[in-house]
C-alpha cells in the first residue's frame, strides 16, 4: 500500500512537472530555430517558414513578426491574410500592422469594405490604424460603420502615430453611448490624449457615463477624467464638470483604496491642467492610504493653487516635500525631508537648492567632487537648472560653459544624455554658451568614450543633438544583436513561471510570460538567479503610469553590457503589466517598470514580460528609494 501511494505521488508529480515544463513552446527544438530567426532577423528562414512550415510553426513565425519586418515578407503575409487557418489570417493581420508599413494599406481597405470577412475585419482596422499616414487620413473618414469591432482602437493606433482629424473626435464621442467594450475603452484613452479639445457640442456623453461611474471600471472613467482637462465648454458645462469632479475627489461612488487614489490623480491631474481648481468648493484626500503618486500630485497641484494647501493632508513622501520646498511663489511651511543618508536623499537636496543662483558654488562644488555617476548626473541637472534660475549673473556663464566642456570630456553616459537633452530642449543655448561648432566637436569626441552596447541610450541622445546642430535629419544608432538565446535554460521555464518581489514596503507576486517573450524571461530570471537586483532601488515614479527599477546607477542611465532584442506581442499593458524600459527597439537591458493602470499606449512598443498576481496594493505605495529586497524564482 506505501509503494502504491509512494508510486501515484511520484506520477502525479512528475505529470505536474511534465505539464508545466510542456506548456513552453520553446522545447521544441524547431520553435527554438523560428524565434531564433525572429531574435537575428533572419528573413530566409522566416519566409520558409510562413510558405511551408506547419500551422503552429507559422503562428510562432507570425507572433515573432511583431517586433520587426522586412518588405521580402510582404507576399508570404498577404498570403495567408487570404488563404490561411483564421488564427494565422488574424496573427498575420496583427504582423502587418506592427511593421507600420503604407504598404499594406489598400489590402487592409479591400477587407474592411467587403461585405463578408466580419472574423478578421476588426484585426485589419486595428492595422490599419498603425500602417496609416497623414496623407491617408481620410480614409478614417470614411469608414461607416464606426461601431464596429476594432474601429475605435484604428482610430486611436493612428492617434498615436499623429494621424488625426477633429471629425474622429466627434466619432469617438458617439462611440461612449453605443459602443461595445473594447470600443468603448479606446474611445476613452482616445479622448484622454487627443489634441481637441472637447466643447458643449461634444461633451454631453462623457458627463453620461462619468455620471453612471459606480457601473464603470476605472479603466474607463481614468481616461474619460482627464479628457475633462483640455475642454473648452460653456459656463453651464463648466460647473457640470466641477460637479463631477467633487463626486470623485470626495469618493461618493464607493471606490475601493487603490482604486479612489487612481481617480483622485486623474482629477488632481486635470485640475491641474485645466481650469477647474475648485477653489470655492471643500475637498480632501479620502483615500484611507495615500501613495507616493497621489503625493506627488498632489504637490503638483498646491504650486499652482497655494490657497488649497490646507484642505491636503500632511505629506511624507520626499520628492513631493521637494516640490513644496522649492515653490517660491507660495507661502506654504515648509517642511524636511525624511533624511536617510541615502543616493536619493542626496539628490533631493540638490533639487532644493537648484532654483536659486547664489547656491551655484554649492552645487558646483558637489559637482566636482561627486563619485557616484547617478550623484554627478543629478548635480549636472541641477546646475543647468540653477544657469537657467532667475538673475544668474553674466559673469558666471563662461564657467558654467567651461564646468559643461569638462563633463562632456568626461564621458559618463548619464550627465552626457542629461546635456544632451537639455540642449534639445532649449535649456541650454547652444548658440551663447561657445558657439554651435564648439559643441559639435566636445560631443563628437564623447562618442568615442561610450561603450556600446551599455551606453546606447547616450550615443542616441548625443546624435539627436548633433542633427540639430547640423540641421539634418536624426538617423537612430541601432543597437546589432549581441546576446545569443541561452536555449536550454529557456526550455527549461513554465509557462506560468513566478517570482516573488520582497521589498521594503511588502511582497507582491509576478507571473512571467515566457512564451511571449523568451529571451527576456530568462534574461531577467538569470538576473534574479544570480541576486543582481537584491537591494537595487524603484528610481522613477510617474503617477497613474509606472513605478521602474533595477537600474545598476540608481538613476535609470544604467545597463549591462548586452543588450535584448524586442520581443512584442499581442499581451496588453493592463494594470499591472510588467514591462522591461528601453532608449527604443533592441536596446533593453536588465531595468523593468509595472504599470499603475491601463497605459495602451505602450502596446506593442515595449516587451510585456509579465502581469502582477498578487499585492498590486504593495507596488501602489512604492516610490522612488524603495528598495527590492529580495527578487525570488518560486
Amino acid at each position: 500500500m506505501i509503494k502504491l501511494k509512494l508510486i501515484v505521488s511520484l506520477f502525479s508529480f512528475f505529470m505536474t512537472s511534465h505539464l508545466a515544463f510542456a506548456q513552453n513552446n520553446y522545447s521544441d527544438k524547431t520553435n527554438q530555430k523560428i524565434w531564433e530567426a525572429k531574435d537575428r532577423n533572419d528573413v530566409v528562414y522566416t519566409k520558409q517558414i510562413l510558405l511551408s512550415g506547419n500551422s503552429q510553426q507559422k503562428l510562432l513565425a507570425l507572433n515573432g513578426l511583431q517586433s520587426w519586418h522586412d518588405v521580402e515578407l510582404h507576399k508570404p503575409l498577404l498570403k495567408l491574410v487570404k488563404k490561411g487557418k483564421l488564427t494565422l489570417k488574424i496573427a498575420a493581420l496583427n504582423a502587418i500592422g506592427q511593421s507600420h508599413d503604407s504598404f499594406y494599406i489598400p489590402y487592409l481597405i479591400k477587407i474592411i469594405e467587403h461585405k463578408r470577412k466580419q472574423n478578421i475585419k476588426a484585426g485589419a482596422l486595428v492595422a490599419l490604424g498603425k500602417c496609416i499616414t497623414s496623407s491617408k487620413c481620410s480614409i478614417l473618414l470614411s469608414i461607416e460603420n464606426t461601431n464596429q469591432a476594432g474601429y475605435a482602437e484604428c482610430i486611436y493606433r493612428a492617434m498615436l502615430n499623429k494621424v488625426v482629424d477633429k471629425k474622429l473626435l466627434e466619432n469617438m464621442c458617439q462611440l461612449l453611448t453605443k459602443s461595445n467594450k473594447d470600443n468603448l475603452f479606446y474611445a476613452s484613452w482616445f479622448l484622454a490624449r487627443s489634441p481637441f479639445p472637447l466643447t458643449s457640442e461634444n461633451v454631453k456623453p462623457i458627463f453620461n457615463v462619468l455620471y453612471e461611474s459606480s457601473n464603470v471600471s476605472t479603466d474607463i472613467s481614468i481616461p474619460l477624467i482627464l479628457s475633462l482637462s483640455k475642454s473648452k465648454v460653456d459656463k453651464a458645462d463648466s460647473l457640470k464638470i466641477r460637479v463631477i469632479l467633487n463626486s470623485f475627489i470626495n469618493n461618493e461612488m464607493k471606490l475601493n483604496e487603490e482604486n479612489a487614489a487612481l481617480i483622485q490623480i486623474a482629477v488632481y491631474r486635470t485640475m491641474l491642467n485645466g481650469k477647474y481648481l475648485l477653489d470655492s468648493l471643500q475637498f480632501d484626500v479620502t483615500a484611507k492610504t495615500v501613495t507616493p503618486a497621489l503625493e506627488v500630485t498632489i504637490s503638483e497641484l498646491i504650486s499652482k493653487n497655494c490657497k488649497a494647501f490646507y484642505k491636503y493632508p500632511e505629506l511624507k513622501y520626499s520628492p513631493a516635500l521637494v516640490h513644496i520646498n522649492t515653490i517660491s511663489k507660495c507661502v506654504v511651511p515648509k517642511f524636511p525631508l525624511h533624511l536617510t543618508g541615502s543616493l536619493y536623499d542626496k539628490i533631493w537636496n540638490l533639487q532644493l537648492l537648484e532654483n536659486n543662483y547664489q547656491n551655484y558654488s554649492l552645487i558646483k562644488n558637489v559637482l566636482i567632487q561627486a563619485m557616484d555617476p547617478a550623484i554627478k548626473a543629478a548635480a549636472t541637472e541641477s546646475l543647468i537648472k540653477c544657469r537657467n534660475s532667475k538673475g544668474f549673473p553674466n559673469s558666471l556663464i563662461n564657467d558654467f560653459a567651461e564646468i559643461l566642456a569638462i563633463l562632456i570630456k568626461d564621458a559618463d553616459p548619464g550627465v552626457l544624455s542629461i546635456i544632451s537633452n537639455a540642449m534639445l530642449e532649449n535649456q541650454l543655448n547652444i548658440d551663447s554658451d561657445y558657439d554651435p561648432t564648439t559643441w559639435k566637436n566636445l560631443l563628437s569626441e564623447a562618442k568615442t568614450g561610450l561603450t556600446l552596447p551599455r551606453d546606447m541610450e547616450a550615443l542616441i541622445d548625443i546624435e539627436k543633438v548633433l542633427a540639430k546642430i547640423n540641421e539634418t535629419n536624426f538617423i537612430k544608432p541601432q543597437s546589432e544583436w549581441n546576446n545569443p538565446i541561452d536555449w536550454i535554460y529557456v526550455s527549461k521555464i513554465a509557462q506560468n513561471q513566478k517570482v516573488k518581489v520582497t521589498t521594503n514596503k511588502g511582497e507582491f507576486i509576478l507571473q512571467l510570460n515566457v512564451n511571449e517573450a523568451p529571451a527576456s524571461v530568462s534574461s531577467i530570471l538569470k538576473l534574479i538567479e544570480s541576486g543582481y537586483y537584491n537591494g537595487k532601488s524603484f528610481h522613477r515614479l510617474v503617477p497613474n503610469f509606472v513605478i521602474q527599477g533595477g537600474c545598476p546607477r540608481g538613476d535609470g542611465f544604467g545597463s549591462m553590457n548586452y543588450t535584448l532584442r524586442s520581443e512584442f506581442s499581442n499581451l496588453k499593458y493592463t494594470t499591472g503589466a510588467v514591462g522591461l524600459a528601453s532608449a527604443g527597439q533592441n536596446t533593453e537591458s536588465c531595468q523593468w517598470f509595472v504599470t499603475h493602470c491601463p497605459t495602451p499606449h505602450l502596446d506593442g512598443r515595449y516587451t510585456i514580460i509579465g502581469y502582477v498576481l498578487k499585492g498590486m496594493d504593495v507596488v501602489q505605495q512604492l516610490g522612488v528609494g524603495d528598495k527590492m529586497l529580495r527578487l525570488e524564482r518560486l
